[in-house]
């Protein structure tokens, strides 16, 4: 498919379902290759099955947590497509609800190890294959959360790592840069997915009713964010790097207000 990433060939974790997923398909929408992984094989394979009707897909099991997976993983988007452009590291779980008194170490663990350490492994793998390939705008943005601006209530850990990817992200930036590569992070607020479908009701979630934590009175949708990775990732955006993207539907920007609050109007 022509589109403005035509030639390009992209990988993602996380790509078989939620955020992952919409990413995957606005950029096979512009005409991009797309590799995901994502821990479980049959997902996986099932969702670049289904991704193949957009455009090149295809998929892979990885674990992002094991540098050896990773390197596996984008060297085999390497051998299939001769390249590699875009790297969108879209891994991410929430873990268990605890007070920071109570947080098991090895909750703290696995949620760091998957949403930060994950990043980090996929961020340098994708960059030295990009170095490698030759690559003339290579592109790598990372997927945090407003969680590492406002944090959530029992979720330390989350919180915490997601912050600490806005620092690798920037200090990716700053790194790659000679390269010709970039680094940005994108911070969605509520998005309709799995991870969220269990704490919002139904009507909410499929947008039949408002959602009152957005200025814009709907929950955002896997391709909010894919639409806005998709822009970032352009070779036109050679200028943008080092930087944070808060996607929320004005969530954060109104987050100060009380439910009850009136504008004031002139009189």
């Amino acid at each position: 498919m022509a589109g403005p990433l035509s030639g390009r060939v992209a990988v993602i974790s996380g790509g078989s379902r939620g955020i992952g997923r919409g990413v995957a398909e606005s950029l096979l929408r512009r005409g991009a290759a797309v590799v995901i992984c994502a821990r479980s094989e049959d997902e996986v394979t099932r969702a670049s099955d289904e991704l193949c009707a957009l455009g090149p897909a295809r998929g892979l099991r990885c674990d992002v947590t094991r540098a050896p997976e990773v390197r596996e993983a984008v060297a085999s988007a390497v051998e299939a497509f001769g390249r590699l452009d875009i790297a969108i590291c879209c891994q991410g779980i929430y873990g268990n609800a605890y007070s920071v008194l109570d947080y098991p170490e090895r909750e703290w663990d696995e949620v760091v190890a998957i949403n930060l350490k994950g990043s980090f492994l996929l961020g340098k793998a994708a960059g030295r294959a990009m170095v490698e390939c030759g690559t003339d705008a290579g592109r790598i943005v990372l997927v945090s959360s407003v969680d590492a601006l406002t944090a959530e209530p029992n979720c330390i850990a989350y919180n915490a790592s997601k912050a600490a990817i806005h620092g690798l992200a920037r200090g990716m930036a700053v790194d790659l840069a000679p390269h010709g590569i970039t680094c940005n992070a994108i911070a969605p607020g509520w998005v309709a997915t799995a991870m969220t479908a269990g704490s919002l009701p139904k009507a909410v979630l499929e947008r039949q009713e408002p959602f009152e934590l957005t200025v814009t009175g709907r929950i955002g949708v896997p391709a909010d964010i894919g639409e806005a990775a998709a822009w970032i990732v352009d070779p036109g955006s050679s200028y943008v790097t080092g930087s944070i993207f808060v996607i929320d539907g004005g969530q954060t920007a109104a987050a100060a207000m009380p439910s009850n609050y009136k504008s004031a109007t002139s009189a």
